[in-house]
């Protein structure tokens, strides 16, 4: 049995699958965003990285976040969106994502990234309590997260160990 724990292994979605291995360093890029998110895989655990926006969820009209980086050995699934400076539109990415893609992560806990080139610290509050407030009572999923775990908005680079 494949110790690979991508639920979405459909063949119209093979192409969103970057790659799933036990490599050291994830890295999530947007060029146009000049923004990064990085995983030091310390543990070496099984990582899949995939492709979000324009791939598992397809359409203009969709509102989606631009990664889903899943720890398998963890079972994590952290939800990624590289943006500019619009902490309210990529909260809500961030939420919509979550909405359309939790039925097929079931057996994971959620983890939502927000890396932005341009951030207001004021108002990040109230977006991390959006999102918190989402998926504990929307999903009712995450209750031994804390917040501060859970949801992290950084500025241009963000690199958390796992």
């Amino acid at each position: 049995m494949s110790e690979n724990c991508n639920p979405f292994d459909e063949a119209k979605f093979e192409i969103c699958q970057e790659y799933a291995d036990r490599r050291s360093i994830v890295s999530v890029k947007d060029e146009r965003a000049k923004s990064e998110y990085i995983i030091d895989n310390t543990k070496r655990n099984l990582i899949v990285k995939l492709r979000v926006d324009n791939c598992l969820i397809k359409g203009s009209d969709k509102r989606k976040c631009d990664f889903l980086i899943l720890d398998c050995s963890d079972k994590i699934a952290y939800f990624i969106e590289l943006k500019g400076g619009d902490l309210g539109g990529a909260t809500d990415q961030i939420i919509s994502t979550v909405h359309m893609l939790a039925p097929r992560l079931k057996n994971f806990q959620f983890c939502c990234r927000i890396i932005q080139t341009q951030t207001n610290r004021t108002t990040q509050p109230k977006y991390i309590d959006k999102i918190n407030s989402f998926l504990k009572e929307k999903h009712k999923i995450n209750s031994q997260f804390k917040a501060a775990n859970l949801i992290r908005i950084k500025s241009r680079q963000y690199t958390e160990s796992i």
